[in-house]
């Protein structure tokens, strides 16, 4: 019951982190949906180089639910290296077993954007995990694998849309300024006439 208070805690908390911020600063087309097996999650590009994201098992034996933060220690597109942490806290309803757990996760991953709205992703992590089960507890290190897809269904092109806007800046169109015509009126040259003395 406890680990229920704790999941729902902190999904309000970044919910709230997250809705805080997209309101503020107008900017949707951050949130991402990822996708992997068996995981469904939500992530938010807080700032240009970290990011949040609230992960829910698909698994019906395994309820489980991460919190993650990453920063990337490199950016260039379309690629970028990142690293971070994990926690996860679980349930779990196997063949007669049942019990709790949680684990923290320091990992390394990398990502390659395939255009503005897709991308795909791996890490690779050390996790300390501990388990408890009626009386029984364990834990342990585990090596952890991750690839998934991330989709950003409200992103558009906005750098396309602010090159566009700097080049108008810097080259603005030549403005055209029309004027009546003028009418020449031809006259006759004048004849100079020389007077003698």
């Amino acid at each position: 019951m406890l680990l229920n208070r704790y999941k729902i805690l902190f999904t309000a908390s970044f919910m709230l982190c997250i809705g805080s911020n997209i309101l503020a600063n107008d900017s949707i087309e951050k949130l991402g949906i990822t996708l992997g097996n068996p995981w469904i999650g939500l992530q938010y590009n807080l700032f240009s180089r970290t990011g949040l994201e609230l992960r829910y098992s698909l698994d019906p034996e395994v309820k489980l639910v991460n919190f993650r933060g990453s920063y990337d220690l490199m950016q260039k597109n379309p690629y970028s290296i990142f690293a971070g942490l994990d926690y996860g806290s679980f349930s779990f309803d196997c063949e007669g077993i049942t019990g709790t757990g949680s684990a923290i996760t320091p990992f390394l991953g990398a990502a390659y954007s395939l255009n503005k709205k897709i991308s795909i992703s791996t890490d690779l992590g050390y996790s300390i995990i501990s388990v408890e089960s009626g009386n029984a507890s364990l834990s342990g290190p585990e090596y952890t694998f991750n690839i998934w897809l991330t989709v950003y269904p409200f992103s558009h092109n906005k750098a396309k849309e602010v090159k566009k806007i700097e080049a108008k800046i810097d080259n603005p169109e030549p403005v055209k300024v029309t004027t009546p015509k003028s009418k020449t009126i031809l006259k006759k040259p004048v004849k100079r006439l020389n007077s003698s003395k």
